[in-house]
């Protein structure tokens, strides 16, 4: 699950790659200066399949689609991440997203650098069995939609004459 949450996590944090992240075999003396990692995922969209209006169901920057052995369209979603030891506590990690238009081997021709709001465009919502998932959906949510909400100059203005006197209040009492 956390694979997934490094791809598609709706959240920066979630899709923040860690020094953790990178596999240290048990056997391992000496640490490396580097450690490299890959992650990949093919997304399949069965409703292509079934032909007529399914289709409108696929965004269009699946461009970068390509054909399995029975010709089913599938996208290949690469993830190639590089931890280095620079000194410091955690090291830096550089990483790259990529759409490859191939299945199994493939050049540098057949890779295409996938765009952050390109991957954002596939979210994975990920609700652990011990939390309450109905509040963590529900605050997803809201916070959508509230980014979404087109304001009218009026609203605008109106928020912040009705928070100034909470925050002064706050102020006092810290």
């Amino acid at each position: 699950m956390q694979a997934l949450q490094r791809l598609f996590g709706v959240t920066g944090d979630q899709r923040r790659l860690r020094r953790q992240d990178f596999h240290i075999p048990s056997a391992e003396l000496a640490s490396p200066l580097q450690r490299s990692f890959t992650l990949e995922a093919i997304i399949a969209f069965p409703e292509l399949d079934a032909g007529g209006a399914g289709g409108a169901a696929v965004p269009e920057f699946f461009h970068q689609m390509a054909a399995d052995e029975a010709g089913r369209l599938k996208c290949r979603l690469r993830l190639e991440a590089t931890w280095t030891d620079d000194g410091s506590l955690d090291g830096t990690i550089e990483q790259k997203y990529w759409a490859i238009r191939t299945f199994g081997q493939f050049a540098d021709a057949d890779c295409t650098e996938l765009k952050a709001t390109d991957r954002a465009r596939i979210q994975m919502i990920y609700v652990p069995a011990t939390r309450d998932g109905a509040s963590q959906v529900t605050a997803f949510l809201r916070g959508r939609l509230w980014r979404a909400i087109n304001w009218s100059q009026g609203v605008r203005c109106w928020f912040p004459r009705r928070t100034e006197p909470v925050r002064r209040i706050i102020s006092i009492e810290n």
